[in-house]
């Protein structure tokens, strides 16, 4: 009997070893919420929330990392801290006996096979390198790069590539890049940018499943109900493009949440990085020698160099002669792969295709089936793999397969009409096509494409070093970094110039060399890149009496001290591009910066514009005016600014009567159990939960107005503004003024 209860025993602590060592996996994505320390395994990204796999300590619940344990690199482990300076460090639970010497926003295992397999890292936000474990902690540097490095601001967590090197997101203004730093030299280099929806802050950062993932929260209130939510963003780690991909709702509580609450995402999986030419490139195909070249920039954006072999490198060659058009992106039918693709110059034919999954690759001719008929110019949607192709006015799409199809002639306004195209296409990721037009010498324009309508609207007016495009040789168009690239063919070589869409200003870049003699060819027939296009001004019209209008997260107090804010300004008929918001009209309210920089997607149905108020002034309203030169009209938003101090004194004489009924989901109730709930004074009722919120009726506006003989004090929820309305015994208000503490 003994020797049975000794192997069931021994069964049990060998199950429970074995779950403990699978609720810890690398093939998984961990959210973890510093609020309760719970970390979540999300690896289905349905929005529903699981059970949590485990509770993290109180000193180490804001930043988490998963990996191999450098201890014993069979086990994968919870390794996490909380973000203040010498916050200890904490593995699968239990503290390692080491602090970290710098505030950190993440951390990050390394997850390649060598000496640092399951160190963990973070960077912090001003740019230094920290190993977090294994003991001791350690600073290892400040880390350098490009100007946009130095100037801008580092995400707070990160993510491993297989080459040891960690990935990190930068902000620049309203721009967002992947940069990649090297551990051993301490330099960060540009992998990509970001485009679509992307989070204002990246809370946490992880790749998993091929994609990267990016999380923030945001807080609802209801109330004095609040609830703590994370979104997951999806990003495309070959094209950059970015979706929202769920949300999750982490905790409600009696709030209000602050800035104090924190997220972080976690998995082991390592990306790989192609060694193929990226989206974040650009390149030029010479018909005459059928070979495609990619073309080199400088941290200005200009041409690097003056000679051959530091201007261009080789990366395709065996297009026919007669196919000068070339464009560069995702396959259609797998998006984290690239792909050359050629065709005739202004002539039918068929399609030739150049995978890219080395440093060079060869084009192959498709199928009889797989033709184009007379584009001119060329260029890659981003987001679909789609691929246009524009010859003056008549614009032509090929969807991966088959023959290309006619989308009909662009129509546009007077200068569109009397203009000539440059013949040539850059495409942003939400399908947007984008064309330089010249009416004269001194009337040049950037015009956007409607694919769907075939309707050309007007960007910006080129001024600064322009060139006479009225001529019909060697015209390419593409966008990289903040700037539209266009060219003109120079006998052997490319003269090339750049455009800002923001101000309109173009600049010359410069000449790519060339000679005569073989394989030294430079004139370019068709530029092409797959980085979508993101510094180009937005288009929207604010629709600011929407119900969605106004404050979001928690309440303003005219308290005297600063707050922060988050201002939700509804817009309708949202093209991608750039906006500055301004907002101004309100006491104590404004921007830092002023104007406010936002990159709006595509079909956007609002903008939050994030505000700080120095707490001065009293109660009240305050109305704000939005502005904005991407629109033609301002508009003007109420907010509530609620007092700072308690509503009702406080009753300092009297306990008040013990309270006799209640309802509780904490498994306590007798003056022996918490003396509960006769604690809680002078209620008719009493409700208590560490995890259910209180739910009361929900009502439209409508519905709200048509009770009838609605009762002074009755309560309900308006589900169309956002609210909860108290009947005064007059009117339907909503409820603003802030609650005692």
């Amino acid at each position: 009997m003994e020797k049975k209860y000794l192997i069931r025993s021994l069964y049990i602590i060998a199950l429970f070893s074995s779950l403990l060592i699978k609720a810890q996996a690398c093939n998984a994505l961990y959210i973890i919420n510093a609020q309760n320390g719970n970390v979540y395994n999300i690896s289905t990204l349905t929005g529903t929330l699981p059970t949590a796999t485990t509770t993290l300590a109180t000193a180490a619940r804001s930043n988490l990392a998963v990996g191999a344990d450098p201890a014993n690199t069979a086990q994968t482990v919870f390794t996490s801290s909380n973000t203040p300076v010498n916050s200890p460090v904490y593995k699968a639970n239990a503290a390692i006996g080491t602090t970290i010497p710098i505030s950190l926003g993440g951390l990050t295992a390394n997850p390649n096979a060598g000496a640092t397999l399951g160190f963990v890292y973070g960077i912090s936000s001003d740019k230094r390198i920290v190993k977090a474990s294994p003991a001791p902690a350690a600073d290892l540097g400040v880390v350098t790069g490009d100007a946009i490095w130095t100037a801008g601001t580092v995400s707070s967590d990160s993510f491993f590539d297989s080459n040891g090197r960690m990935n990190v997101v930068v902000i620049s203004g309203a721009s967002r890049y992947i940069y990649r730093i090297d551990l051993t030299t301490l330099v960060a280099s540009q992998v990509v940018q970001l485009s679509g929806s992307l989070p204002t802050s990246f809370q946490g950062l992880a790749f998993y499943s091929g994609n990267i993932y990016a999380v923030e929260g945001f807080v609802t209130n209801i109330f004095f109900v609040s609830s703590f939510n994370a979104r997951v963003y999806e990003i495309n780690p070959n094209t950059g493009v970015s979706t929202v991909k769920t949300s999750y709702t982490l905790n409600t509580l009696i709030g209000p949440f602050t800035s104090a609450d924190d997220l972080d995402l976690a998995s082991c999986q390592v990306f790989t990085p192609s060694t193929a030419p990226t989206c974040n490139e650009l390149f030029g195909i010479n018909s005459e020698q059928g070979f495609t070249y990619k073309i080199n920039l400088n941290s200005t954006g200009n041409l690097a160099g003056t000679t051959l072999a530091n201007q261009t490198v080789q990366v395709a060659s065996g297009t026919p002669t007669t196919h000068g058009n070339m464009a560069y992106g995702p396959v259609p039918s797998n998006l984290t792969q690239n792909q050359f693709i050629s065709s005739p110059n202004n002539a039918f034919g068929r399609i030739w295709l150049g995978l890219a999954t080395s440093a060079t690759t060869t084009y192959l001719e498709q199928s009889a089936t797989t033709t184009w008929g007379n584009p001119i110019g060329l260029g890659t949607d981003p987001a679909t793999g789609y691929v246009y192709g524009i010859s003056n006015k008549a614009l032509t799409v090929w969807q991966g397969s088959g023959a290309a199809t006619s989308l009909g002639n662009v129509t546009g306004d007077a200068n569109w009409t009397n203009g000539i195209t440059l013949n040539d296409i850059a495409v942003d990721n939400a399908g947007n096509l984008y064309v330089i037009t010249s009416v004269s010498d001194t009337s040049i324009w950037l015009y956007r494409i409607n694919p769907a309508t075939a309707v050309a609207t007007v960007v910006t007016q080129l001024s600064g070093t322009v060139p006479n495009l009225r001529t019909t040789n060697g015209n390419g168009l593409a966008y990289l970094g903040d700037f539209f690239y266009y060219s003109r063919t120079n006998v052997n070589g490319t003269d090339i110039w750049k455009l800002n869409a923001m101000t309109g200003v173009s600049s010359s870049v410069g000449t790519v060399l060339g000679a005569t003699s073989a394989g030294n060819r430079r004139n370019f027939g068709d530029l092409g890149s797959c980085a979508t296009v993101t510094n180009v001004p937005a288009v929207f019209t604010f629709n600011c009496l929407d119900s969605s209008a106004g404050l979001v997260g928690a309440q303003l107090l005219a308290s005297g001290t600063t707050q922060n804010g988050i201002l939700r300004v509804p817009v309708t008929g949202a093209v991608n591009g750039l906006a500055e918001i301004t907002l101004s009209g309100a006491t104590g309210i404004s921007t830092s910066p002023s104007p406010y920089s936002v990159f709006v997607p595509q079909g956007a149905t609002f903008i939050d514009v994030p505000f700080i108020y120095d707490g001065s002034g009293v109660a009240g309203n305050r109305t704000i005016t939005v502005s904005s030169p991407r629109t033609a009209s301002s508009c003007s938003i109420t907010i509530p600014i609620a007092s700072g101090v308690c509503y009702i004194d406080p009753n300092t004489t009297v306990a008040g009567e013990d309270s006799k009924h209640g309802i509780t989901l904490l498994q306590r109730a007798g003056n022996t159990n918490g003396n509960w709930p006769m604690v809680r004074k002078s209620a008719h009722t009493v409700l208590e939960s560490n995890s259910k919120g209180f739910v009361i009726t929900r009502m439209t506006t409508a519905e709200i107005s048509a009770i009838v003989s609605p009762q002074e004090g009755m309560m309900v929820y308006d589900t169309i503004e956002k609210c909860l309305k108290l009947f005064d015994g007059t009117t339907w208000s909503c409820f603003t003024k802030a609650t005692c503490p």
